[in-house]
């Protein structure tokens, strides 16, 4: 088996630390349609604590994969969105759906 050199695997390392966390893939996928605002993200994402929201959401934006937008609204409004750069990441999300369904067969059928 050939080894790869450490700057071989650099790409997938950088990779997974921005698309690593349970919820980060998730959120993504919420977000693929339309911006949506922090309670309705909470209510598409079971059993998620709003903490660990926050700090996903954080990760993704600071990673320039979601947006924020607060709007000049009463009360304040901020929603959340894809950029286009984070778009670039629903090919990925869809291999590791179509991934995902093709394991869990395997697992079933033995």
């Amino acid at each position: 088996m050939p080894t790869l050199n450490p700057q071989e695997l650099r790409p997938i390392w950088d990779a997974l630390a921005v698309v690593c966390g349970r919820w980060r893939m998730p959120i993504i996928h919420c977000l693929c349609g339309q911006p949506l605002r922090f309670s309705e993200l909470e209510a598409h994402l079971d059993h998620i604590t709003p903490k660990a929201l926050a700090e996903h959401l954080h990760a993704l934006e600071l990673n320039g994969l979601v947006s924020r937008e607060v709007l000049p609204t009463r009360p304040v409004v901020t929603r959340y969105g894809l950029t286009e750069h984070g778009r670039s990441v629903l090919p990925l999300l869809q291999e590791m759906r179509r991934f995902g369904e093709q394991h869990r067969q395997h697992l079933t059928t033995g």
